[in-house]
């Protein structure tokens, strides 16, 4: 029977992912390129403060985003806003894209014998995967104006 082989999965991204292409998305759309505060978008999204602080860490480290200190610092892109990808931003905060648990680091599914869907989940994988590679900030604010 399957309950014994339950697995969990989980469609979507995180909410660190979701709120870091909230937070990408705000940085691009300042035309001016000049940096935005934290406290700032955070006010202006309805996002904790904190939460942002956490994820922009990453998104600094992985630089995708530049820090200024002191008056008038903030964030702002480190590249133009169309050669940034979704794909590379919930990449960064929420690890490889996967669709169910076989599908993570190309290991083998102990229940693929009985199962028989790998196929498939590694088909929407790479659905979902070349989407967000396709998807720029670009893209992101041109499809919302």
């Amino acid at each position: 029977m399957l309950n014994s082989l339950h697995i969990r999965m989980s469609f979507g991204i995180s909410t660190k992912a979701d709120y870091g292409v909230v937070l990408m998305t705000a940085l691009a759309e300042n035309a001016k390129g000049s940096p935005l505060s934290l406290r700032a978008i955070s006010k202006h999204k309805r996002l904790p403060y904190s939460f942002l602080a956490q994820i922009v860490r990453h998104l600094k480290q992985a630089r995708l985003v530049v820090s200024k200190e002191g008056l008038g610092g903030g964030y702002a892109l480190a590249r133009k806003s169309n050669t940034i990808t979704l794909k590379e931003i919930v990449e960064i905060l929420d690890g490889p894209i996967a669709i169910a648990p076989c599908t993570r680091d190309g290991r083998a599914c102990p229940t693929q014998h009985i199962c028989g869907t790998k196929s498939e989940w590694e088909k929407l994988k790479t659905n979902i995967s070349d989407l967000l590679g396709d998807t720029t900030l670009a893209d992101i604010i041109k499809s919302s104006s």
